[in-house]
């Protein structure tokens, strides 16, 4: 190999190299950037899967408050339990002046699954009126008209700016916004039931499960009043 052959070799081998070098560093800094800045669209909400939840709850049940908590916040006589089915465990509960958010867990740690039940007082007129317009009825066994719907939460930052498209969604009864998030943006699947019993509303709440329905729910309706 002559000294000319030699240094175009050596050349092409710098180019390359050089060229790696880019790519990695472009990957690197783009790693990087995604830990600091996450954007979830509806694109891509559905890649955010939560693993199999263990069918019988892994964490002991919190006590449930006290009639005397209770009475105290105009929540007498609510219907509520320490265990919904044998799947979910009571974890934490707050109780506000005629309002109740009671939060279940299957496992200490989760992958971003939530399960609520929210109850609100209220009279049968305010019910109807905050019904999700998109919502479906159903019938149960025990004639309560239960409503269902399945939509998304932008779950985004403070300062998070709502453009045109996602304003007209909200409007819709598509999806709805919920602040203070440490990313700019979520989209969460969430599932809801809905229904109104002795004064007072209540919703079962599921989020980050694509597998659950209106069945899935109802099922720890039934559980809620022995059915």
């Amino acid at each position: 190999m002559n000294n000319k052959t030699k240094m175009t070799y050596i050349a092409l081998v710098a180019v390359f190299l050089v060229a790696i070098i880019f790519i990695v560093g472009k990957m690197f800094i783009g790693n990087s950037s995604s830990q600091n800045k996450v954007v979830v669209t509806e694109d891509v909400k559905n890649l955010q899967t939560a693993e199999k939840e263990p069918d019988v709850a892994q964490v002991s049940a919190l006590p449930l408050p006290t009639e005397e908590e209770l009475k105290s916040h105009d929540l007498e006589n609510i219907s509520v339990k320490e265990k919904l089915t044998e799947k979910f465990a009571l974890g934490n509960y707050t109780l506000n002046d005629k309002s109740a958010l009671f939060e279940y867990k299957a496992r200490e740690v989760t992958t971003g699954e939530r399960l609520y039940l929210k109850v609100l007082k209220a009279d049968e007129n305010e019910y109807k009126l905050s019904l999700p317009s998109n919502s479906t009825t159903h019938l149960s066994d025990d004639g309560i008209n239960i409503c269902y719907v399945d939509r998304t939460i932008n779950y985004v930052s403070d300062d998070f700016e709502v453009d045109t498209e996602l304003q007209k969604a909200i409007e819709e009864g598509k999806t709805e916004l919920e602040r203070g998030n440490s990313l700019i943006r979520e989209v969460i699947p969430v599932k809801r039931i809905y229904w109104y019993k002795d004064g007072y509303e209540y919703q079962i709440e599921s989020r980050y499960r694509n597998e659950y329905n209106f069945e899935e729910l109802y099922k720890l309706y039934k559980d809620l009043y022995g059915i």
